[in-house]
């Protein structure tokens, strides 16, 4: 596979998606880094949203680690969760499917700050 155009070293003869960016992490090393308890930052196409997420794995977070996040990014958190566990919790849609017009379609439910 040929390295994507905004890949600093990319040519159309080298190149592979497999292999980082200099500076950057691999996506096995990234993985890693998450399953250990730590966090990496996600970097989206500049045609989608053009920013970075902090990640880390969900059953591994503390009060410590909850707290850097909300005080060093947008203090957003978001869960990924499957549409029984969403209706499970009683989390509807923030906009339903027929009427989302996200670039994306964005599967978002509403906010909540604690379901027990």
């Amino acid at each position: 596979a040929q390295a994507p155009s905004w890949q600093p070293d990319a040519s159309p003869m080298t190149g592979y998606l497999d292999v980082p960016s200099p500076g950057f992490a691999s996506i096995d090393e990234a993985l890693a880094e998450v399953a250990a308890g730590r966090f990496v930052v996600v970097l989206d196409d500049e045609d989608r949203e053009n920013e970075g997420d902090l990640v880390g794995a969900a059953n591994l977070m503390t009060q410590e680690s909850l707290h850097f996040m909300i005080r060093h990014t947008s203090g957003l958190i978001c869960v990924s969760v499957d549409g029984d566990t969403a209706e499970r919790l009683d989390l509807p849609l923030m906009v339903p499917n027929d009427e989302n017009e996200d670039a994306m379609s964005t599967a978002f439910t509403v906010s909540c700050d604690l379901v027990k």
